[in-house]
């Protein structure tokens, strides 16, 4: 047991992630992304997780805050601030919290723009995450708005990338030759600062 006024760290943080689906995946996993269309998004989710110290020992309170910040240029624009205390039992080894904003109609409150999540942990940054919005239009199998392909360019090599000069590009490959077939694609420069 802790004594009054003995300090301990009692978290490690791990991981902050965004995603835009409450629809739950294997596993217990969501489909994390960090690029939206504004035409498809409603709430922007973020998940913070972090590893409990105290685990198997005991029951402890922390203070969550959850905000979100419009970005553009050296401005930082507060556009949510979720604040919570969370219990977290000494059985729970990973804690995870998920929390979202927005608004339930399509492209209403995220607008174009860059982004960023910022968590704390009784008042200390624990960790941020950048995401941005566009608003070019959805992709669909017949249509892609971010980019489209000028040409494709396939080669043989072995497991490891071959060189640019060492490349020997072909329509047609010999299965009995062939140990792994390399695509290399041509796309026009996107023209934004997304990494």
């Amino acid at each position: 047991m802790l004594k009054e006024n003995q300090f301990i760290s009692k978290f490690k943080y791990k991981d902050l992630k965004i995603y835009g689906s409450s629809e739950w995946l294997a596993n217990g996993r969501k489909k994390y992304r960090r690029v939206y269309d504004r035409s498809e998004t409603t709430y922007i989710y973020v998940e913070l997780s972090f590893y409990n110290k105290l685990f198997d020992e005991e029951d402890w309170d922390i203070h969550v805050g959850l905000k979100a910040f419009a970005l553009k240029g050296d401005e930082r624009k507060e556009v949510c601030d979720i604040q919570f205390d969370k219990h977290v039992t000494k059985d729970t080894n990973i804690v995870s919290i998920h929390q979202a904003w927005g608004n339930k109609r399509p492209g209403f409150f995220w607008k174009n723009g860059e982004y960023e999540w910022e968590a704390y942990l009784d008042g200390q940054i624990a960790g941020r995450q950048r995401f941005w919005v566009e608003d070019v239009g959805t992709v669909t199998d017949d249509s892609n708005p971010y980019f489209s392909v000028e040409a494709l360019k396939l080669y043989e090599g072995t497991n490891e990338n071959v060189p640019t000069d060492k490349r020997i590009y072909a329509k047609a490959f010999d299965a009995r030759d062939t140990r792994y077939e390399f695509c290399r694609i041509y796309v026009p420069k996107f023209g934004s600062t997304r990494p």
